[in-house]
């Protein structure tokens, strides 16, 4: 049987303070009044430069620097969507200490969301991140959740509606979200090939 793991972001990097400083802000502007998210908007965001990640995520979307188009192609990517970068803030966070306790350097007010919210948008941060990607891949599986606990929750892979991809893209017809999962081989080629280690988990899944 095929193992499935769940594509989640890391939070051992700090806490909060580690996801926006490595994953951004993004797709806060497909959601309507209501909550209801319209993928056919473009992605748009920000974050922090110079350093991206091989592979960042947030919320509902995957997001990778120009370096990390190929392999994911490889790995069954099926469009690339230019990400539109509206701040980047200069914070060369990447040379902080990443096996350190706590960040270097905390945040006007304290709070995570200020590393972006309070400092200016930088052409040199621009210029340094390049060129960025919304990857997506074709949505055939479909994937339920089971609450485990207070806080935990156990995602399931229909087997019957996974076309073999090793990393695929699925989604709840419960909850109406989607989420990114890799079998066992795709999460070993993530691993072996990108620097992921600080900023992606994988998660194991069950199947249905």
């Amino acid at each position: 049987m095929t193992d499935f793991f769940k594509i989640e972001v890391a939070t051992t990097l700090w806490g909060d303070y580690g996801v926006i400083l490595a994953h951004g802000v993004w797709g806060q502007n497909r959601f309507n009044e209501y909550g209801v998210l319209d993928l056919s908007k473009p992605l748009k965001g920000m974050r922090t430069g110079p350093f991206v990640p091989d592979l960042t995520l947030n919320s509902q979307n995957l997001v990778i620097p120009d370096r990390s188009r190929r392999l994911l192609e490889e790995l069954g990517a099926t469009k690339f969507s230019p990400a539109d970068l509206e701040k980047a803030g200069w914070i060369p966070w990447h040379e902080w200490g990443l096996l350190a306790p706590e960040p270097k350097k905390y945040p006007p007010g304290g709070e995570p969301f200020n590393y972006l919210d309070r400092l200016p948008d930088s052409d040199k941060a621009r210029e340094a991140i390049g060129d960025i990607w919304e990857v997506m891949f074709e949505t055939t599986a479909e994937f339920s959740s089971t609450k485990i606990g207070v806080r935990s929750w156990r995602r399931n892979i229909r087997v019957d509606s996974w076309n073999g991809a090793d990393v695929f893209q699925a989604y709840n017809p419960n909850t109406q979200s989607r989420g990114f999962f890799a079998t066992a081989k795709g999460r070993s080629v993530i691993e072996q090939q990108m620097d992921v280690e600080k900023f992606i988990s994988f998660k194991e899944a069950g199947v249905f």
